[in-house]
């Protein structure tokens, strides 16, 4: 019974440790390969308070989570997206106190076909 207990009770700090972060959703333009998701991953990796970063070159999302007190706002997003040679087309927030917040085209970004015929 104690340990159904400590298992629901860290159920629950997970949910609320979770829901202490904003969640971004970044579409970005150019990621055509796993090397260019490795490499914008890592530029965001260096920004203090981020977390959980994962780029995806097949549909061109970069997601990441970061507590609120950072304060970040999709224009910082945008410049550091640029700064990695990429340009963010679309940007989703959740912030962690319920709202959203929208910019740009949400939708993924495929990279381009390459090959016979292309």
């Amino acid at each position: 019974m104690k340990n159904l207990l400590f298992l629901a009770l860290l159920f629950i700090a997970a949910g609320a440790a979770q829901a202490q972060t904003d969640q971004f959703t970044v579409y970005v333009e150019g990621l055509t390969c796993p090397i260019c998701s490795g490499g914008l991953e890592t530029k965001f990796k260096a920004v203090k308070g981020i977390a959980q970063v994962k780029a995806d070159f097949k549909t061109g999302k970069m997601t990441f989570t970061m507590p609120p007190r950072y304060k970040m706002q999709m224009s910082e997003i945008q410049e550091r997206v640029a700064k990695a040679g990429y340009a963010a087309k679309g940007i989703l927030v959740r912030r962690s106190d319920g709202k959203t917040e929208k910019w740009g085209e949400l939708k993924s970004i495929a990279p381009p076909v390459t090959g016979p015929g292309s």
